[in-house]
């Protein structure tokens, strides 16, 4: 049976546009459930371009990689819990769009750590997240360029 490629990756990402470089993923207040073997944390989504982003606002996870166990997402939004995971930005967004140099509002993701080598007593912080997690993503957002705001308020 032949499959069909899907723009994007996926049926839900097909229509949107690749933003990736117009944002930054930053997390904050990490915790580290050793009964749980999750790591849990505040990710955001900061955008960094000139143009507005608008809902919905979608990150894929492309890959997913540990130094310290084998890590899994606890909370995609379709099920996916390695490669091809989707996190859902959009109620993290005011109004519907994510306009230049804004943030997103906190959204708590959770990655459980199989077979994690936890070292006992250990603290984490949110500089540590890029390092504990390694992950490569995208970010699929419907793209306003600056210059079509413009254009508009000049009409």
């Amino acid at each position: 049976m032949k499959g069909s490629a899907l723009r994007n990756g996926s049926v839900e990402l097909a229509t949107l546009q690749d933003s990736t470089g117009k944002v930054t993923l930053e997390f904050a207040h990490p915790i580290y459930d050793t009964e749980r073997q999750v790591v849990s944390a505040d990710a955001y989504l900061k955008n960094i371009s000139k143009d507005t982003l608008k809902m919905p606002l979608e990150l894929r996870v492309l890959s997913l990689r540990s130094p310290i166990g084998e890590p899994t997402l606890v909370n995609p939004a379709n099920g996916i819990v390695g490669a091809g995971a989707i996190l859902d930005f959009s109620g993290a967004v005011d109004r519907g769009v994510l306009s230049p140099g804004e943030r997103t509002r906190p959204k708590r993701v959770e990655f459980r750590l199989g077979n994690a080598r936890w070292p006992p007593n250990a603290r984490l912080a949110a500089s540590e997240m890029s390092r504990l997690l390694q992950m490569n993503v995208r970010v699929f957002a419907e793209v306003e360029p600056a210059k079509d705001r413009s254009e508009k308020s000049n009409k």
